[in-house]
């Protein structure tokens, strides 16, 4: 049995929430930890942004003569070890369902390998069970945080 240890980030500017896999001290790339404090006052304010909001901040609190910053790097896709394992589920039972059609049809008429073309439409589908494939993945990658 394998355990993992689920975090939840909260933004403290506008509440948007982040679930993830991890150890304590892991923490999404894309998220910052901020820390402001008032002595005079005995102030402190610590907690965390998420990216939009990170950027926000940041732009507020650049000095005006300076450079703009540059753009952000493209974000990447990160897949989860459950999430290879879902892929390769599906693209096996895909791989599957079209030789199973395919031996099928075989079976229906036996006298079928006799003829010289029979073999021609057995990759037929193959397009549209690759297409149905993809947008099966595509789907669960959009459900992913950065889909």
């Amino acid at each position: 049995m394998t355990v993992a240890r689920t975090i939840r980030l909260t933004c403290d500017r506008c509440g948007v929430e982040v679930t993830h896999e991890g150890s304590e001290a892991h923490r999404p790339r894309d998220w910052e930890r901020f820390a402001l404090s008032n002595t005079a006052r005995g102030q402190q304010l610590d907690g965390d942004l998420c990216p939009l909001c990170a950027v926000h901040i940041a732009d507020a609190l650049r000095h005006p003569a300076a450079p703009p910053p540059p753009p952000p790097a493209p974000m990447r896709l990160g897949l989860t070890l459950e999430d290879r394992r879902i892929a390769l589920e599906d693209a096996g039972a895909t791989i599957r369902l079209a030789i199973t059609q395919a031996v099928a049809e075989f079976r229906e008429t036996p006298t079928k390998m006799l003829d010289p073309d029979a073999f021609a439409n057995v990759l037929a589908g193959a397009g549209e069970h690759a297409e149905a494939l993809i947008d099966r993945m595509r789907a669960r990658f959009k459900e992913l945080p950065h889909g």
